[in-house]
């Protein structure tokens, strides 16, 4: 949970307590392929409920800031129904599953990601 309060505030700006957060909804274990590394980890996602708030990017790496094109706020049917790149590729499910508890965690399996090409 430390984990995802960190990465919350570091990619947002957005300050959780461990209280804020539900879950895991839902865990994978993740290939992520860099142009001079390839990375194997597990993920796991939790379900916080925020007010909106302006987002703060002061924390992102250089990175980030070349790769992150865009951000703003989305309801549940702009997700559904954009052409755009989203990440988790499942972020609509995933949000489906905010009032259904009981089916979480889901195993989303073993998944790969690339900064080379579209895996998906």
């Amino acid at each position: 949970m430390q984990a995802a309060i960190r990465e919350v505030a570091e990619e947002t700006g957005c300050r959780l307590r461990e209280s804020d957060l539900q879950g895991p909804i839902a865990r994978r274990h993740v290939v992520h392929g860099y142009s001079d590394q390839v990375l194997e980890q597990d993920e796991s996602f939790y379900l916080a409920i925020v007010s909106p708030f302006d987002v703060d990017i002061s924390a992102h790496t250089e990175d980030e800031r070349i790769t992150i094109m865009q951000y703003r706020w989305w309801t549940h049917d702009d997700l559904r129904l954009t052409s755009e790149w989203i990440w988790p590729h499942e972020l609509v499910e995933l949000w489906s599953l905010a009032g259904d508890p009981g089916s979480w965690p889901i195993d989303l399996g073993t998944q790969e990601e690339s900064t080379i090409l579209d895996v998906h």
